[in-house]
């Protein structure tokens, strides 16, 4: 146990002793510490910035300015989703994951039921075109469930079992649907 742990402050707020490690940190005090906690902080400066901005037209635009300067300073670092950059990472998707790629043009021909998508269990050479046909917010929940193995060609679970046939695949794909109350 720390020694901050141990040592105890009454807020001058809240009149509540509380641990140091509640309290910001600030050398001008002759604690080291304020006298009112974080909790206090927040809810004083949340109040002086509702007042502020009712009252103070000219705070208020300065507010926004400052908000603009530091969007414009950052735009840079904004990722934009432009039409270069989306083939750029649709061609290495494909590149890294061609037998995914081969999977999908095997079974392009499989036509799925209306409301339906083909869904790989595995992308081994064997199974590119065994399918399971699963409704469409069914196949994109079971995506975030799944992990791929690139080296097996197969998937795993978040618990890391790799799912080896496709009747370990469809109990898995069960459960999940059954757990999200569908």
């Amino acid at each position: 146990m720390s020694q901050l742990a141990l040592i105890k402050k009454v807020c001058n707020k809240c009149g509540e002793p509380k641990e140091l490690s509640a309290y910001y940190k600030h050398n001008g005090m002759s604690s080291g510490y304020l006298s009112a906690c974080k909790e206090c902080c927040k809810k004083s400066s949340r109040k002086r910035e509702k007042y502020l901005r009712k009252t103070n037209q000219e705070w208020t635009l300065r507010q926004r300015d400052k908000g603009r300067r530091r969007y414009h300073k950052n735009k840079h670092k904004l990722k934009k989703n432009t039409k270069e950059r989306r083939r750029k990472n649709q061609a290495k998707y494909k590149f890294n994951n061609l037998e995914k790629k081969k999977a999908y043009k095997e079974s392009r021909n499989i036509i799925s039921p209306f409301g339906y998508e083909k869904h790989h269990w595995s992308y081994k050479k064997k199974h590119r075109r065994d399918v399971v046909f699963l409704k469409i917010k069914d196949h994109y929940l079971i995506h975030q469930h799944l992990i791929y193995v690139k080296k097996k060609k197969m998937y795993k679970t978040r618990e890391g079992i790799l799912l080896r046939t496709k009747k370990a695949s469809l109990d898995y794909y069960k459960k999940i649907i059954t757990n999200e109350g569908r």
